[in-house]
């Protein structure tokens, strides 16, 4: 299994003359899912959750799926691990992430034909925070948010930055988990004369996984095979097994490329 992602986000910014001089103080989480438009997130309307990338980085997340796991109303699973493209969410009760909207900049991800979307292929290295909106926004958003909405937004630099991160890891016992997981991520961020914003980043992951799917029999082998490990099923009954079908390998290229121009800012 692989999967290949080409994201391009084309943004145009326009800040409030509210915003021409910047302060010393502490300012307050601002939101603009609940609303779509900026607003505290003490006095946006309906519960508003936030993950900022400090919370990424404090927890050592490596999918946006894991930085959503502690959200308070969320439910999810990824049933073989990072193998695994296809992840489920279900918002306060109502099943099926087709259900929740998901976001990317303010951009719909959910498929037009069939409302699944695979959010957790996202890099989680370029994400800046995830805003979580809980509850119907039907009337702000469309059919799709009946359990609410998920925005991903991801970094826009606002100087110089580069980025590089890589990582190797494997299983103490062969079968036991991954084998071989191999993690490489590259970014790049510029801003130039204060008003065109440039952001590109590279990331590759890869496994050669383990082991998903086995041969079983329901009665004792006899000719052909050579060994066997008797078991039982979920239900208590006698099952032979004889063997697997290999290990699960995957892996994942990533390419972000995102622009931002500031058309207020004196030239």
């Amino acid at each position: 299994m692989f999967k290949k992602i080409f994201i391009v986000v084309i943004a145009a910014l326009w800040y409030g003359s509210a915003f021409a001089e910047e302060k010393a103080t502490s300012l307050e989480e601002i939101v603009v899912t609940a609303t779509r438009t900026e607003k505290e997130l003490a006095s946006a309307p309906g519960s508003v959750s936030v993950v900022t990338k400090e919370d990424i980085e404090k927890r050592n997340i490596k999918t946006v799926d894991d930085a959503l796991n502690t959200t308070a109303g969320i439910y999810q699973k990824r049933g073989k691990g990072i193998m695994d493209t296809m992840t489920s969410l279900s918002l306060r009760g109502i099943p099926d992430d087709k259900r929740t909207l998901f976001l990317l900049d303010g951009i719909a991800l959910n498929d037009a034909y069939s409302g699944g979307v695979s959010y957790g292929l996202l890099s989680v290295e370029d994400v800046e925070k995830i805003e979580v909106v809980k509850g119907p926004f039907s009337s702000l958003y469309g059919g799709y948010a009946m359990g609410g909405v998920v925005n991903i937004i991801t970094k826009m630099p606002e100087k110089r930055d580069f980025t590089f991160k890589t990582g190797y890891g494997s299983s103490w016992d062969r079968g036991e988990a991954m084998d071989d997981l191999r993690k490489f991520y590259l970014s790049y961020g510029d801003r130039l004369k204060d008003k065109l914003s440039l952001f590109l980043s590279y990331g590759y992951k890869a496994t050669n996984g383990y082991p998903t799917d086995f041969n079983v029999q329901s009665s004792k082998p006899t000719a052909g095979i050579t060994g066997w490990t008797q078991t039982t099923d979920n239900q208590g009954n006698t099952r032979y097994l004889i063997g697997d079908k290999g290990d699960n390998r995957w892996w994942d290229d990533q390419i972000t490329l995102k622009a931002g121009y500031d058309f207020t800012k004196e030239t």
